[in-house]
């Protein structure tokens, strides 16, 4: 290799290598110095108090919100809290101006224009939707009293096709047992009183000048059992012993409907 040549290499670094024991201890001299210099600096701006700025919008105590005509507006609206204190050359507060403004804060917190919604108070409904006007109705007694009027003025409805059919036998089978001694059914030897066919109840409904009515077709068999026209030699009796006293025919109901395949059927007694 030529001597000529500079060492490229660049040899040992400045400040490489092992520290001596004075440079450890210079550093913790140094170290020590700036930590009580930082402590004496923190302990002078605590001791000394706060001077705030001379202005007329400085934070006041709180006092109670001034009536308004206005809707959601208070006093404490008009306090500029950003301007409370601004202390000269230090960014800490002392305990009476921190004091100062949490007591500030917490009035804003009660009586400021959204304090209702801070406190989910605005959010729930007390009542709900017409309950005042459920209130203001009558009472129970005096609606059903209205209810049971309005009914009695209303008129009837239409008698139910089977109750026709009954009351229709309940009239007839007197005037059958005064001019046969019996039910034109016992007479014939039935114990039924069938209606019409569906086939003959349309037929005539083609000559009655009242037209067709649908209500033969709803006409069920009725069984009619009147056993002292059955068997008249027979007395029947109580378990007492006594004759039973014949009351007439029922009226409420006036036959009894029995269920049965394809059918119902009616019982009609006395």
């Amino acid at each position: 290799m030529d001597e000529d040549l500079p060492n490229t290499h660049g040899g040992r670094r400045v400040g490489s290598g092992r520290k001596t024991k004075e440079w450890h201890a210079e550093q913790a001299a140094l170290k020590a110095q700036e930590a009580r210099t930082s402590q004496a600096q923190v302990q002078a701006a605590v001791s000394q108090p706060v001077q705030p700025v001379p202005t007329t919008s400085q934070l006041q105590p709180p006092q109670p919100p001034v009536p308004s005509d206005q809707p959601n507006t208070s006093s404490s609206n008009n306090i500029p809290v950003h301007h409370a204190f601004a202390p000269h050359g230090s960014d800490h507060l002392s305990e009476t101006a921190l004091r100062n403004l949490i007591d500030q804060l917490h009035f804003l917190d009660i009586n400021g224009p959204n304090a209702g919604v801070a406190s989910g108070e605005d959010l729930i409904e007390d009542e709900l939707p017409g309950l005042s006007a459920m209130e203001e109705q009558p009472n129970g007694e005096a609606d059903a009293a209205t209810a049971a009027e309005e009914t009695g003025n209303a008129e009837p409805g239409p008698t139910p096709a089977p109750r026709t059919h009954l009351q229709n036998v309940k009239s007839r089978t007197p005037d059958e047992i005064r001019t046969y001694g019996q039910p034109l059914c016992y007479k014939n030897g039935q114990l039924w009183d069938f209606p019409k066919h569906a086939l003959f109840a349309l037929r005539d409904a083609l000559v009655d000048p009242e037209g067709f009515k649908p209500d033969a077709l709803y006409y069920l068999d009725v069984f009619i059992w009147l056993p002292h026209l059955l068997c008249p030699d027979i007395i029947f009796k109580c378990e007492c012993g006594y004759r039973l006293g014949l009351n007439g025919l029922n009226d409420n109901p006036i036959a009894r409907r029995v269920r049965r395949r394809p059918t119902d059927y009616f019982l009609f007694t006395n």
